[in-house]
């Protein structure tokens, strides 16, 4: 037997040991006193010795019964035996509160007030229906994803269950039934003598559940095969109130990294997508969108934005936009550059989503080392003297010399070098963005991994066949560095006839900015030696032969560290006259420079994630920390900036987490397909909607099975008020002090009766 109040009980218990001392108390000897009549009252107490001693036991029974009923009933006991149907068990309660994106949509007519709002406070009322007396308990499963549990074990302590239910703040993620499910249904197991509940709060608009995509196909007749039938959920009734909502979806330049110049206003392009939900899709609508490229110091002013109205039309839910963004190239050398491009919109039902950020490359310079030896001319003049470096050389700078060092002055855009192959060291490759490995076959077996951890470092590396024919020996070293599993043909293809281009790959972010002037470009461009590869599905090609040769492709290097930075980017052809006409086309400058600055950005990744996700650092040298210094979390449940410093706390790019879009949806669903859904989620048949209280408008009559119970039991405390009685009774009536009414009128006895003890006087005596 347990008790629901055990300190209480115990302390009341040990309270049964009052009476029981008195007695003994009062049954310690006395030193017997030598009298007369001695001897008549020792008789006279044999007599009635059995008589006392069931008065005694009587009494004392009555008050250690009475003290015992009392003690049970400020203790409340338990017993194994309760029936499965007493309402009156204690209950094990887990309230499954919504706190994801949808949860804070908020009607126009309810001011300030979110879902969550009105989830926390039935979440209240839910409290208030439990009693710690009777041995109810709660805990809380927040619903953001990833699902957590605030409270390790279901508390008794309901005052702090409180106390923890106000703290829950909205998150930016999605919800995460699943993971949810996990949790109560472990809260829930246990000990079987106890009631447990599920208690969902969430307004299961499809921002919440999504059902064409969550309910899994089965058949309805097996949907609660594997049913806990010790289970009961309880859910708030969903949302009828489909509200409207504009999101950003998507944020992308056009560009993946800016070079910056001057000190004028550039005008860039970025690409957003929004998306509408709920009442009014089938009416027209507009959104104002603004732009801007910042790196945090110009707070929020309004001459940062560039402003663009976006319009749907009637019945439209999606529309992509290309909206201009303005950045002022102002250039500051004591502070890092770390940019991000912000697109805002206006508020409505969810604010959060609203917002959506991108981190941007922005760079005053780039650095371009061209590993390949410093080669003399062999006498040819003109374009056809030009080697694979002098060709690159000019289309990276047109205005730079094609010979030396440092190729380039440090005001411009693109300032080139030269690293003799033979030279290569980690320290140079550490000091520039790009490589272009001009001279493959002069590279070293220990070089190419130093290339290859450059690139997995965020670098980029362009390769070129050696300008010889024969045989490539370098792509052994090449492909086991990188990690690909391509199969290049061992010697080089010389065409017969020129092969033409057959297309280009506009989709790639590469080369995808020449868009449309690719179809122009490339059709002059032939190829009249070839270095035959098959890519086994690594990577993709950006230009082909027309018989579908891969000319030039991109992959990125098979990640040891951090998973998506680096880029390399393999020609299958040298850039000399001899292999193709390419170096003297008009494709040449525009597609060196489009594989430089996209590809630059592109390698050294773009740390984005979506609301839910963790905050890692992919390189153990640097530690992610938050925009104002504060704690990072591990799990990065609202949307903002991050930067990430290396170990001197010097900013080098930032994370930018945004919300997870898939809970923007304030689309309502009908009520049967979500009770399908979710009898399915919990595993149970025991389920119901919450009523509606009449007396408290918005609070949900969710535990009707409960009652509160009286601090004492009272049939206990009756049966102890009655036992005292009794012994008030048996205490009167064995103190034999009653005078009789007959001993009034009874004539004087003889000196010899007189003589003879009273009942009281052998009590006393036996006393």
């Amino acid at each position: 037997m347990t008790f629901l109040n055990p300190t209480l009980a115990m302390a009341a218990l040990a309270c049964i040991a009052a009476p029981i001392i008195i007695h003994l108390l009062f049954r310690r000897k006395r030193k017997p006193l030598e009298w007369g009549a001695m001897k008549f009252v020792l008789e006279a107490f044999r007599r009635h010795k059995r008589r006392l001693r069931l008065e005694q036991i009587l009494l004392l029974a009555a008050r250690t019964l009475a003290v015992l009923c009392l003690a049970l009933a400020v203790g409340r006991p338990l017993f194994s035996g309760a029936s499965a149907a007493d309402s009156r068990r204690p209950r094990d309660l887990t309230i499954v509160i919504d706190n994801s994106l949808a949860s804070q949509a908020r009607a126009p007519e309810a001011g300030s007030a979110t879902e969550l709002d009105s989830q926390k406070q039935r979440a209240a009322h839910l409290l208030e229906e439990l009693d710690a007396g009777r041995g109810d308990r709660a805990t809380i499963v927040t619903l953001a994803s990833p699902a957590e549990k605030l409270l390790a074990e279901p508390s008794g302590d309901l005052t702090g269950v409180r106390r923890v239910l106000d703290l829950i703040e909205p998150a930016d993620s999605g919800a995460d039934f699943s993971g949810a499910a996990a949790l109560a249904r472990d809260n829930s197991s246990g000990d079987s003598s106890r009631e447990k509940t599920v208690a969902l709060l969430s307004p299961l608009r499809a921002g919440s559940i999504d059902l064409s995509r969550e309910t899994p196909e089965r058949d309805v007749a097996n949907e609660t095969v594997g049913a806990d039938t010790r289970l009961t959920l309880v859910a708030s009734p969903p949302s009828d109130d489909s509200v409207e909502n504009v999101a950003i979806t998507g944020l992308e330049p056009l560009r993946s990294m800016l070079l910056r110049t001057g000190q004028i206003t550039s005008t860039q392009q970025a690409r957003v997508s929004l998306r509408r939900f709920g009442r009014g899709i089938d009416r027209p609508a507009s959104v104002q969108l603004r732009l801007r490229v910042t790196d945090g110091r110009d707070g929020d002013d309004e001459q940062s934005w560039t402003k663009t109205p976006v319009r749907f039309a009637a019945g439209e839910d999606a529309v992509t936009v290309l909206a201009p963004v303005a950045m002022p190239a102002t250039k500051d050398e004591a502070i890092p550059t770390a940019s991000w491009i912000e697109g805002r919109i206006d508020d409505d039902a969810i604010t959060s989503d609203n917002v959506f950020r991108r981190p941007w490359k922005v760079r005053e310079q780039l650095r371009i080392a061209l590993i390949a030896p410093v080669e003399a001319r062999d006498g040819t003049t003109g374009p056809a003297g030009y080697s694979a470096a002098d060709w690159l050389t000019l289309a990276l700078a047109p205005t730079a010399s094609t010979q030396g060092v440092d190729l380039g002055s440090e005001n411009d855009p693109i300032r080139i070098s030269r690293i003799d192959p033979g030279r290569l060291t980690g320290q140079a490759l550490g000091a520039i963005d790009a490589a272009f490995v001009v001279r493959p076959d002069l590279v070293d077996g220990a070089s190419w991994p130093l290339i290859a951890d450059f690139a997995r470092k965020g670098g980029l590396v362009v390769v070129c066949p050696a300008p010889q024919t024969g045989v490539q020996r370098w792509t052994d070293e090449f492909v086991k560095a990188m990690g690909f599993g391509w199969i290049f043909e061992r010697e080089v293809i010389e065409f017969k006839d020129p092969r033409p281009l057959g297309g280009a790959n506009a989709d790639q972010a590469i080369i995808g900015a020449l868009g449309a002037d690719l179809t122009e470009l490339t059709r002059p461009v032939v190829a009249t030696r070839l270095l035959g590869v098959d890519l086994k599905g690594d990577g993709s090609w950006l230009l082909r032969l027309n018989d579908h040769r891969p000319l030039l492709a991109s992959a990125r290097p098979i990640a040891t560290g951090a998973a998506g930075k680096g880029l390399i980017v393999v020609f299958f052809v040298s850039p000399e006259l001899s292999w193709t006409n390419l170096p003297a086309m008009p494709l040449m400058v525009p597609l060196i420079q489009e594989i430089v600055r996209q590809g630059v950005g592109i390698a050294s990744g773009s740390i984005d994630l979506v609301a839910g996700a963790a905050l890692e650092s992919p390189d153990e040298l640097r530690a992610i920390e938050s925009k104002d210094g504060a704690i990072v979390p591990t799990i990065a449940k609202r949307s903002g900036i991050w930067r990430r410093v290396d170990d001197r706390g010097v900013t080098k790019d930032v994370i930018a987490v945004n919300v997870d879009t898939r809970g923007s949806s304030t689309t309502t669903q009908p009520r049967a397909a979500l009770e399908s859904f979710l009898r399915k989620w919990m595993r149970t048949r025991d389920f119901a909607w919450a009523a509606t209280n009449s007396q408290s408008p918005g609070a949900p009559i969710m535990l009707s099975g409960s009652r509160r119970t009286p601090p004492i039991d009272l049939p206990l405390l009756l049966a102890g008020l009655l036992l005292l009685m009794v012994d008030v009774v048996f205490s009167r009536l064995f103190s034999h002090a009653t005078v009789r009414a007959d001993r009034l009128d009874r004539p004087a006895l003889p000196q010899s009766a007189q003589d003879q003890p009273s009942t009281d006087q052998i009590r006393e005596v036996a006393a």
